[in-house]
């Protein structure tokens, strides 16, 4: 299949342009480097699956490259791909993870975060990605079962490999349940798109029958079914701004998750406004001498100037023009920059209550089992006073009026993980008191019944789940019943017949 063989190929350019790209930093990109190496992997994984394909030349030659599952699976990578090629491009434009001019570096999750533009893109990517890998290395399975059972003639090593697939053939038909869930709607959708296009075909040629009309229409058709895949994703052009708007790529791939991937997180993020107010230092007469008149002594006393916090109310309309206007022509590096050096310039008392702010809210958001992280993304100074005289009338040398800064706090969850809080006079390694169960009823006893083995494994696994205390969370595990072989052989056959379509089907 040229497709998959170019789209190997397209994934190995990518891996090389990025090592290439992350050999040249100072310090190690984990974030970025785990991705690279999840494209490696499913490169290696495309390479196999078409010389799976080009081993077995009746199937590959009947396969149709647009209605089997190599259209839905092609169009997946592809966009995945390409998606890590624009951020992979845009952060080495932006420099982002390159030290500053102080010799400052970011670090490198909270820099990849900031080009993916939120938490929850960059986590749908890396969740697309590993589920592509999976898939591929679903499908090499599958085509090495129908291969086999399709070629007459079996050598002793190619008896062997389809009495293995036998074996496993329940693990494989549990793992393509996914596969079939998601592929199946869309490539349904184009054929039932293709025979609309092809019955108003036939209607116009119905109404004006031309003879000189007919291998026109039949020459598009050719065309839009051998269309070729994009020749090269390393041409594409580079966004140089960091936009917060959401992107169609992103949202494609994250619409296209089927039920055997985890959980994609979603956008929960929360602005809220807050105002930094000043008390202006104080000086009060505490003692004076006078003698004619005449002042001889004064003593006074000194209050330092002290700063706080106050909440204020706002809407998301609000919100949003309140950072428009503080960012105004800057993009958002540039934004963060200036914003960064403002509040290393204010006083260290302002720096510590934005800090308390900051960990109060993260506090007061997060617990054990979910953590949640707070930051400033918008600081701007303006007069206290509804009605203050303008900066440019005022004397020279004369006093500043007082003023406030609005600061917009932004929060977003990291992760649901369980963190355990240690204490200074606690022993970490003495045992956590149990949950007591509540006790049931003391039931009559039953006379002695002979169940099955099936029977009895049913009731140790209703058993096993009884155990399970309430609020218990099994994540990226999915509750399946194991397939029987006869039962996997059916589900294989409906697989098959779904996702392995020939040219003479999709017509």
């Amino acid at each position: 299949m040229d497709q998959i063989h170019l789209l190997a190929h397209l994934g190995t350019t990518l891996v090389q342009n990025t090592t290439k790209y992350l050999s040249t930093l100072p310090h190690p990109i984990e974030c970025l480097e785990e991705l690279v190496a999840v494209v490696a992997v499913t490169s290696n994984l495309l390479t196999s699956l078409n010389s799976t394909l080009l081993r077995f030349p009746s199937l590959a030659g009947v396969l149709s490259p647009k209605y089997s599952f190599v259209g839905p699976l092609c169009e997946d990578i592809r966009k995945a791909f390409r998606e890590l090629e624009e951020r992979v491009l845009e952060a080495k434009g932006l420099r982002i993870f390159e030290p500053n001019d102080v010799g400052l570096v970011r670090l490198p999750r909270n820099a990849w975060v900031l080009v993916m533009r939120g938490e929850q893109r960059a986590a749908s990517l890396r969740s697309r990605l590993y589920v592509e890998k999976y898939r591929v290395r679903v499908l090499i399975e599958a085509v090495c079962w129908v291969g086999l059972n399709g070629k007459g003639g079996l050598s002793e090593q190619e008896t062997g490999e389809l009495r293995a697939l036998k074996g496993m053939l329940p693990l494989v038909a549990e793992r393509l349940v996914g596969v079939q869930r998601d592929y199946v709607p869309r490539l349904k959708a184009l054929m039932g798109g293709d025979e609309k296009e092809a019955v108003s075909v036939e209607i116009k040629r119905e109404e004006k029958p031309a003879a000189p009309l007919v291998p026109v229409e039949e020459k598009k058709e050719m065309v839009k079914a051998f269309k070729t895949p994009e020749p090269s994703l390393l041409k594409m052009p580079m966004s140089r701004k960091l936009s917060m708007h959401s992107c169609a790529s992103t949202d494609s791939l994250a619409s296209t998750s089927s039920s055997s991937s985890s959980a994609t997180a979603f956008d929960d993020s929360i602005q809220e406004v807050w105002l930094l107010r000043r008390n202006e230092a104080k000086r009060k007469l505490k003692r004076s001498i006078a003698f004619l008149g005449i002042k001889w002594y004064t003593s006074h006393s000194y209050e330092p100037e002290s700063f706080y916090m106050k909440a204020l109310p706002s809407c998301p309309s609000e919100i949003k023009t309140l950072r428009q206007e503080c960012r105004g022509s800057s993009t958002d590096m540039q934004h963060q920059s200036q914003l960064r050096k403002t509040i290393l310039k204010m006083p260290d008392e302002a720096q510590w209550e934005l800090q308390k702010l900051i960990e109060g809210r993260e506090k007061a958001s997060s617990n054990e089992h979910i953590k949640r992280e707070w930051e400033v993304v918008a600081f701007m100074e303006r007069p206290r006073r509804k009605i203050s005289p303008e900066q440019g009338k005022r004397w020279i040398g004369g006093k500043k009026g007082p003023v406030e800064w609005v600061v917009v706090a932004r929060g977003e969850t990291v992760d649901h993980k369980t963190r355990v809080l240690p204490s200074k006079h606690e022993d970490p390694w003495s045992p956590k008191p149990k949950l007591q169960a509540v006790p049931a009823r003391v039931a009559a006893p039953a006379p002695a019944v002979v169940m099955s083995a099936a029977a009895a494994q049913a009731q140790t696994q209703t058993q096993a789940r009884a155990q399970v205390p309430a609020g218990t969370v099994l994540r990226h595990v999915e509750n399946r019943r194991a397939m029987t072989a006869e039962e996997a052989e059916k589900k294989m056959e409906e697989i098959v017949r779904d996702l392995f379509r020939c040219e003479a089907d999709g017509r």
